[in-house]
């Protein structure tokens, strides 16, 4: 049998970015109140092992604020970084 080859089958989301945009490209987390697949039934139960929202989600991503206020606080949260980023929401 032929050996398959070694290239990982996994696309990261960084080199994706990379390849269809020649600028940098921040996504920036957006909490709309939307159920997970995973843990609602639909999909499975549960949620995954690693799942936590409340761990990984920025400050600014709260059910609370309306999405375009998350929006303009995460825009400043990583404008000082890259004056010159692009955005892409990511809910």
């Amino acid at each position: 049998h032929r050996l398959m080859s070694a290239t990982p089958l996994y696309n990261e989301f960084p080199s994706f970015l990379k390849r269809y945009f020649p600028y940098k490209v921040q996504k920036i987390s957006l909490n709309a109140g939307f159920t997970c697949p995973n843990r609602d039934g639909s999909k499975g139960y549960g949620g995954c092992t690693y799942c936590n929202n409340q761990t990984f989600n920025p400050d600014y991503c709260r059910t609370e604020k309306p999405i375009a206020l998350q929006l303009e606080e995460g825009k400043r949260f990583f404008a000082h970084k890259y004056p010159e980023m692009k955005y892409l929401a990511y809910f």
